[in-house]
């Protein structure tokens, strides 16, 4: 059985959330000029271009994009 399509609703808050999530990144990125903020890689500076979504720039800035237990 296939699972049901989400409503137009959840697909439209979907899609905010990612610009919302995107936003938050690119201004992250521009005040700490691409320097992580935290966690192991504190201080690292990320390049521009990045190889993952812009959606998780600003928890890759933040240093808990790969955080450890």
């Amino acid at each position: 059985m296939r699972p049901s399509k989400p409503p137009k609703e959840l697909q439209q808050l979907k899609r905010q959330i990612v610009q919302y999530r995107r936003e938050i990144g690119n201004q992250l990125f521009k005040e700490r000029g691409g320097y992580v903020m935290g966690g192991s890689l504190g201080g690292f500076r990320l390049l521009e271009e990045s190889s993952w979504g812009q959606a998780d720039l600003f928890t890759n800035l933040l240093g808990i994009y790969e955080q450890q237990n």
